[in-house]
């Protein structure tokens, strides 16, 4: 017992859970058809959870590297291994999420120092940008449908018009109570 220490009965403990997972049904193999419901979704993020926590765990009993380097760490999403310092982290894009290109990559920096590139509005950034899949007839990099683009010119003018009437109908107004006050 002496060796034990707290990660270790952690670990052990996460371990357990997810052996009961694994037994009682509720986890299945990763793949394609994991992904059906949200039910499944979350399961599967909680398993990916624990075997990362699982292995930073291990790492963090075994670590005696002194190279600078960004430790293993969950994102909520995807496990991150570690990466030196100074290098970009390439993943490909999970598929235990539904809607997720899965021929994509994702991204992490690590920093010169040895931490975990930090969005000034959150506490880690994982670049998913390349991850998200196409809906059909709209690019995945482009926020406009083809249909919308393709008819925006008139679109636009329409709405000048639109405006120009309102503005013209408006001022008529003014006139007529300004003269019949």
């Amino acid at each position: 017992m002496e060796g034990w220490t707290k990660v270790g009965w952690r670990t052990t403990g996460l371990l357990i859970i997810s052996l009961v997972l694994l037994d009682i049904g509720l986890c299945t193999e990763f793949g394609p058809d994991l992904t059906k419901n949200s039910r499944d979704q979350q399961i599967t993020l909680i398993q990916e959870r624990l075997l990362c926590e699982g292995l930073i765990a291990e790492e963090r009993n075994m670590s005696t590297s002194n190279e600078s380097q960004c430790v293993r760490v969950w994102d909520n999403v995807m496990c991150w291994p570690p990466t030196p310092a100074g290098q970009l982290a390439i993943l490909p894009c999970p598929s235990h999420i539904r809607n997720i290109d899965t021929s994509q990559n994702a991204s992490r920096q690590c920093m010169e120092d040895g931490t975990w590139f930090v969005h000034p509005n959150h506490s880690s950034w994982t670049n998913f940008t390349q991850c998200y899949l196409s809906v059909s007839g709209v690019n995945k990099h482009s926020s406009v449908p083809p249909l919308i683009e393709r008819y925006a010119d008139s679109v636009q003018l329409m709405y000048n018009i639109g405006y120009g009437l309102s503005l013209g109908s408006l001022v008529i107004a003014v006139i007529i109570m300004v003269y019949f006050k």
